[in-house]
């Protein structure tokens, strides 16, 4: 029987290693082996019977898994910190390494997906996948009929680029201040703040309610539970081609 083959850096990516980008990233810095040999190459197929290092250590495959977490403030969304803070992965009982799929800044709070699965992340991050996640923005003061068509049409960012337009589901006084609920596709660093940035709006809090199909359910803050295989099917199911 023919050995199954795959390529390097998803294999890397699927055991929990590092996103697919990162492995890449690996493999081109040398420090992937396959069976003795340092890879440089990207797309470099190996067979399940070849023996993978990293960094002289090495790397079995993993079982898949997904995780849907209600992110606190003060977690970074990250594996690591070399200032030794606190890391959304501390979050997740499990027995293989996950990473965070994107990520929300520290002093966001909301749904965050962790995985082990390097394609699914690729899947839901990649800007043409047009995945959705829906935000709640508090704003100091009132927001204006005029500024909520602005982040309609897209707004220009502090790097010149224009924000894709979002779609706004609601609005809501909330004494001094105003909560408007969005969504967007763009999966930018820090896009939302930067968003009301362009608008001279200061964000009093940010919190993601929902991603994709998944919304927080029953989870309190800090909590987390398995995605079904239903729930990960239904998020592949919503990546447009």
């Amino acid at each position: 029987m023919k050995a199954k083959t795959m390529r390097l850096h998803k294999f890397l990516s699927q055991a929990g290693v590092a996103s697919r980008r990162k492995a890449e990233q690996l493999i081109e810095a040398g420090r992937v082996s396959v069976n003795g040999e340092i890879i440089t190459t990207l797309g470099y197929i190996i067979s399940e019977t070849d023996i993978i290092m990293v960094d002289q250590q090495r790397v079995l495959q993993q079982d898949l898994v997904y995780f849907m977490l209600y992110k606190p403030k003060g977690y970074l969304s990250s594996v690591a910190d070399d200032r030794n803070r606190q890391v959304v992965v501390d979050l997740i009982k499990s027995d293989v390494s996950v990473f965070p799929v994107g990520r929300l800044d520290l002093d966001t709070t909301g749904l965050l997906i962790l995985t082990n699965d390097g394609q699914f992340a690729h899947t839901m991050m990649h800007p043409s996948f047009e995945i959705e996640k829906s935000y709640e923005v508090t704003i100091q003061g009132r927001i204006s009929a005029s500024e909520l068509e602005q982040l309609e049409e897209g707004v220009v960012l502090d790097d010149g680029s224009v924000s894709d337009p979002a779609r706004i589901e609601a609005v809501k006084k909330q004494g001094p201040h105003s909560m408007v609920a969005l969504t967007i596709t763009q999966g930018k660093n820090r896009i939302i703040r930067r968003m009301f940035q362009a608008l001279v709006r200061d964000v009093v809090n940010l919190h993601r309610y929902q991603y994709g199909n998944l919304t927080l359910g029953q989870l309190g803050v800090g909590e987390s539970r398995a995605l079904t295989a239903a729930e990960v099917a239904a998020l592949y199911g919503l990546a447009k081609e």
